[in-house]
């Protein structure tokens, strides 16, 4: 649960207001876009190797969720920037109880592959994509459980409103919410914009999540060094909340 502390916590989000209208976005989303749907004509090995720094960086996040999230309850799963569907491919084999995935993303040629990655798991699953940028997805299905992982750091900063918009309204009654991001003081360097993504506080994000009267479960930076440890300095964040 929250802590009452929200006086002093707003401060922090105020700072990010301040952030969003001084930014200047140096890679719009369009351009990210077409970077990603380049890529996605490559070998899968090209554009993770691209993302990521290795295999154990990229399924950080995907990991790190199953100590959280409980994917024993959800039946329908919406994830929210799909990708190569690598958090599909990880979960779905493991929680057979979810019957019934969404995968959406603003590139095309992602959600293919996605898809075949399922078909390959051979699973009693109900699977339909969406190509669509996250601030303007148009569905009313709702879902047990909504995700986001490594992809809040790469939308324009500006977007950050609208894309909890709509994730919240993605989301079952009683259902969860996961976003995974990078971190703003990584190595105790307090920046917002480093190494061409931008980075956020857990308060931060706390607080604009608490505006869609979530309950906010926990949200703690973490590192997929030394066991997967905890604390302020760490590489990314993650946020959990329910509705």
């Amino acid at each position: 649960m929250v802590k009452e502390v929200f006086k002093i916590e707003q401060d922090e989000l105020d700072l990010l207001s301040e952030d969003i209208r001084n930014v200047k976005v140096i890679i719009k989303n369009d351009r990210n876009i077409e970077h990603y749907r380049d890529i996605s004509s490559k070998k899968e090995f090209d554009y993770q190797k691209n993302r990521w720094n290795s295999k154990k960086q990229m399924y950080s996040g995907i990991i790190m969720s199953e100590n959280i999230i409980d994917y024993k309850s959800v039946i329908s799963w919406a994830d929210v920037g799909c990708g190569t569907g690598n958090f599909f491919e990880y979960i779905l084999p493991k929680y057979k109880n979810i019957k019934n995935v969404t995968g959406i993303d603003a590139v095309k040629e992602f959600t293919e592959i996605t898809s075949d990655k399922i078909k390959k798991l051979d699973l009693n699953v109900d699977k339909k994509f969406i190509h669509s940028p996250i601030h303007d997805i148009s569905i009313t299905e709702k879902f047990d459980l909504v995700t986001l992982s490594g992809v809040l750091q790469v939308l324009d900063l500006d977007k950050i409103y609208q894309t909890f918009d709509v994730l919240t309204s993605l989301v079952n009654e009683n259902g969860q919410l996961w976003i995974n991001t990078a971190n703003y003081n990584f190595r105790g360097v307090s920046k917002r914009r480093k190494g061409g993504i931008y980075r956020f506080k857990p308060k931060e994000l706390e607080l604009i999540l608490n505006k869609y009267d979530f309950t906010i479960i926990d949200s703690k930076p973490y590192t997929i060094d030394s066991g997967y440890a905890l604390n302020e300095k760490c590489e990314f964040v993650y946020l959990y909340g329910k509705k």
